[in-house]
């Protein structure tokens, strides 16, 4: 078996991380924090100088750029400056901020280890015969991503969206409308991962309804679907089209922020509830753009100071998350445990310590931080280990395979959001759209 220099470069940075999280302070060390952010850095920069497939633009640069706005801007940047900044208004253990930031970065390099645990040869087994898209395959995703909407918006569920964000009505209600608008963006990135892969120029027709698609979504305030297709579209147009330009990225990226974040204003104005009526008027400048992934590292915080009180939850915390794929089950649990939904769903503590239970406001989490308070040290690596192994994996065996490739680019939709999730990826969305992609392709030979 031949091993990688990039794979040992990544286990040297996995036993520097190591010992960052037995040297960390116990009370907030600025120093520190800007040591732990440095490495992350330059970790990154050997990363992706030394990436064997010469293809940087995909799940891993998005995930690292996320990754650091959530984990190391607060403690490094905006703390020393404005403490109190946004959520951080509300308590949490600031002793923490050294031992947390050093988990993060634990996790993290165990991720990249797992993203180069892939021997060269296993990687050339893994290239076989590629497949295929029709026009029929695309025309099917298309009618569905119709029907469904229109059945979204007959049910009530773009009216409760518009509600959330202009109402500060509850983003946890749900009804019929939800399992639509499932349905809806499974059917729309089944459109996005396959249309570059469409042979002739008929396949911008398809770019245009996505286009569409992402506007009618951005008018209700939702971004998430936005973002999501954004990815699919920029990494599938890359490897299937034509390389994307170091300056052409820039300016995609500088474009994207600044509609988000001109979109993230306009919620803010207009719901009480809104992370605004917490915001520390300081100024941080250009930082405040990514508000939406800095507010989540006081989440790190909080449930590495929960983890130190209580015992690991292992499972228990995420069994809604496990079970997701059928519907109902949530109510069950709750009812079988006689507990708080928050205390049976990854992503959800951070908010229930905050608020209590039933809250129409959430606070959001941090995936470290749900790997952390579920397993511990040896929990984190390894679960982290398992998503950088699944990421590689998936990239490889996409080139030949349909439901790999899908799981990739679902992968990729996630790569920003992910950091500020359940560590679990949502199981329903992966199981329920690999059902979908199997009815619409099922006369392929994979």
């Amino acid at each position: 078996m031949k091993i990688s220099i990039q794979f040992l470069v990544n286990l040297f940075f996995v036993m520097l991380s190591i010992a960052y999280c037995v040297m960390a302070p116990n009370v907030y060390n600025l120093v520190f924090c800007q040591i732990v952010a440095l490495t992350y850095v330059v970790h990154n920069v050997s990363y992706f100088a030394l990436l064997d497939r010469k293809n940087w633009l995909g799940f891993e640069l998005f995930f690292c750029l996320s990754f650091f706005f959530v984990n190391y801007v607060y403690p490094v940047f905006i703390y020393p400056i404005f403490p109190n900044f946004a959520v951080f208004s509300y308590a949490f253990e600031l002793n923490i901020v050294p031992k947390a930031t050093a988990i993060a970065y634990l996790g993290y390099s165990c991720y990249l280890l797992g993203c180069t645990s892939l021997n060269d040869d296993s990687r050339k087994e893994n290239v076989g015969e590629g497949f295929k898209v029709t026009h029929m395959q695309l025309n099917i995703a298309l009618v569905m991503v119709l029907f469904f909407f229109v059945c979204y918006i007959l049910t009530g569920g773009l009216a409760a969206m518009r509600s959330v964000y202009a109402d500060g009505g509850d983003i946890n209600e749900v009804g019929l409308y939800s399992y639509f608008k499932l349905l809806f963006t499974i059917s729309s990135y089944l459109l996005a991962v396959f249309t570059f892969k469409l042979e002739g120029k008929t396949k911008w027709w398809y770019v245009a309804s996505l286009v569409m698609i992402m506007f009618m979504m951005l008018t209700t305030g939702s971004r998430t679907l936005v973002i999501g297709l954004s990815l699919i579209m920029i990494v599938s147009f890359n490897n299937n089209v034509r390389k994307i330009r170091l300056i052409e990225f820039a300016v995609i990226v500088v474009v994207g922020v600044l509609v988000l974040y001109s979109i993230m204003l306009g919620r803010g104005e207009q719901a009480d509830t809104d992370i605004s009526s917490v915001v520390d008027s300081s100024d941080v400048g250009w930082l405040e753009a990514f508000l939406d992934l800095i507010v989540n590292n006081r989440n790190l915080y909080v449930l590495i100071d929960y983890a130190s009180s209580h015992p690991f939850t292992f499972f228990h915390g995420m069994l809604v998350d496990l079970t997701a794929p059928i519907p109902g089950v949530s109510s069950m649990l709750v009812a079988i445990f006689n507990e708080p939904i928050e205390l049976l769903h990854g992503g959800m503590l951070p908010t229930y310590l905050e608020f209590g239970t039933g809250s129409s406001y959430g606070l959001g989490t941090n995936m470290v931080g749900e790997a952390y308070r579920s397993f511990g040290y040896p929990g984190t690596a390894i679960m982290m280990f398992a998503i950088g192994y699944v990421v590689r994996k998936t990239y490889y065996l996409g080139k030949s395979n349909m439901y790999m490739y899908m799981l990739y680019y679902l992968l990729v939709s996630h790569s920003i959001m992910y950091t500020r999730g359940p560590i679990i990826m949502d199981l329903r969305l992966i199981t329920w759209t690999m059902a979908l992609l199997y009815i619409t392709t099922c006369d392929i030979r994979i």
